[in-house]
């Protein structure tokens, strides 16, 4: 992220072992809260009228997207599948050393795609500009719950964390890998090129613009003080609400959000049909990897 990005609007994927929790993991694409590097990228030329048939999947329930490349990474329910194996296997190591692990707390999280802030009614009118995800099944709330976790649990659960590092089924996320593996390069590559298309294209430009002046005509103001383009938010919370659903009629009116993930929507779908060979592979790994954790599952008496 950006040194004056606001984390507020970004999204950001949870790891395999962490699940939101204390654990480091090792999801195998990137986060896409992560530095795209867009500055280097060098992307093929699209001709985005060819794709015109193509768009994104909006659900303001959740404020989350669907789009192409969504079918070659793990969902969220998925993410905790994989989670849940292996956080299995973690406990196992950990209980044949004769100790339990420190507290861990996974659960589905439908995180928000929103990188101009609230765009959903619902959500603007309970929390204005505040960002909550949707939360789903709670899968695993266990271990050490201790305010200061014991050197000797600490110590095990940093031996297992090695021990079974070549068990651990890697997960996939979209966005930019820091250090992509060989099966997920076409994907942070692909992610980064489509970024940079979004970017650099004249209508979403000109939808975000349309935007920013609807807010300037209801007296929103843009912070200059982060990079993204991102209204000054009241600290007052009926203020906060008030202007979030004035912003949202604003991105409505202009349709902002559907043309800015329609042009990702089309930028992903051109992009993956100039690389199908290597995505087939990626689906078929992807599903691989699910497969795999729901084995370790049914194996331990877990339904998965």
């Amino acid at each position: 992220m950006s040194k004056k990005a606001a984390p507020v609007f970004l999204v950001a994927a949870c790891l395999a072992l962490a699940a939101c929790g204390s654990m480091g993991g090792q999801g195998v694409a990137g986060d896409s809260e992560g530095e795209t590097g867009n500055t280097s990228v060098v992307a093929p030329t699209v001709d985005r009228d060819s794709y015109s048939n193509v768009h994104a999947v909006l659900n303001p329930e959740k404020q989350t997207i669907d789009t192409p490349l969504n079918k070659y990474v793990h969902d969220s329910d998925e993410h905790m599948t994989i989670a849940r194996a292996n956080y299995i296997n973690l406990k196992k190591c950990a209980t044949g050393k004769g100790y339990e692990l420190p507290h861990h707390f996974y659960q589905t999280e439908y995180r928000i795609e929103a990188p101009f802030g609230v765009w959903s009614y619902s959500f603007a009118e309970k929390y204005g500009y505040e960002i909550n995800h949707t939360l789903g099944k709670v899968y695993v709330d266990e271990g050490y719950k201790g305010e200061d976790v014991p050197s000797e649990i600490q110590q095990t659960f940093e031996t297992c964390l090695t021990e079974i590092a070549d068990q651990e089924i890697p997960y996939f996320i979209k966005g930019v890998a820091m250090s992509a593996t060989a099966e997920t390069a076409v994907l942070s590559e692909v992610s980064g090129q489509v970024t940079y298309l979004v970017e650099e294209d004249s209508d979403v430009k000109a939808a975000i613009q349309e935007w920013i002046q609807c807010l300037n005509d209801q007296g929103i103001q843009i912070d200059p003080q982060y990079e993204e383009p991102l209204p000054i938010i009241p600290d007052d919370k009926e203020a906060n609400i008030k202007q979030a659903l004035v912003d949202v009629q604003c991105k409505q009116d202009v349709r902002l959000m559907e043309r800015y993930f329609d042009a990702q929507a089309q930028y992903e779908q051109a992009l993956i049909e100039k690389n199908q060979a290597a995505f087939n592979t990626l689906a078929e790994r992807k599903e691989a990897y699910l497969s795999q954790a729901r084995e370790v599952l049914v194996q331990n008496g877990v339904t998965p």
